[in-house]
């Protein structure tokens, strides 16, 4: 008897540690996926960061030279070379525009516990005939349930963990059902 208590309490603990083995492999999963995500978000603002820094250096280098013929060349020089100057900023400006227009990166991560809600509708056939609690006090013969009825899911905005609050749960043939 005591050996059959002994057997039972060890295999508990086997799998209790299967168990516990099985968690930490896809919490390693879990954590190698978030990694991922990361580097990739990273790898791209990197190299934003790099296309703007190289930009930078453009404009600071243009910047000298035009500030060094501003400051050094005479006022003919300047009104002679002026449609040259003009195509040079302009071409500046719009080259600019078109690099400050970047894909931004999103700071979120996709869960791996919860994943994102998009949209959909969950049925619970005969919902009331599994309930154990009492029927509804409510007498009302036009009402359109029965003790067999179907509870259909609305969602109303979104649906995260904290905010279950917001879903609303209907009789077939009301409004939102």
């Amino acid at each position: 008897m005591l050996a059959s208590v002994d057997n039972d309490i060890e295999a508990v603990l086997k799998a209790k540690d299967d168990q516990a083995t099985e968690i930490e492999a896809a919490f390693k999963r879990m954590r190698a996926k978030l990694e991922e995500q990361l580097k990739c978000k990273l790898l791209t603002l990197l190299a934003q960061k790099g296309a703007v820094s190289q930009e930078v250096e453009l404009l600071e280098t243009i910047l000298r030279q035009l500030d060094f013929q501003l400051t050094t060349s005479s006022k003919s020089d300047l009104i002679a070379h002026e449609p040259t100057i003009t195509c040079i900023i302009q071409d500046l400006h719009k080259k600019i525009n078109l690099e400050l227009r970047r894909d931004p990166v999103s700071s979120d991560f996709v869960s791996e516990v919860i994943p994102p809600f998009e949209h959909g509708e969950l049925v619970l056939k005969n919902f009331r005939k599994y309930l154990h609690a009492k029927p509804s006090k409510s007498n009302d013969s036009s009402s359109t349930t029965d003790s067999t009825s179907d509870i259909v899911y609305s969602a109303v905005g979104t649906l995260d963990a904290v905010d279950i609050t917001r879903s609303r749960f209907l009789p077939p043939g009301l409004p939102g059902a």
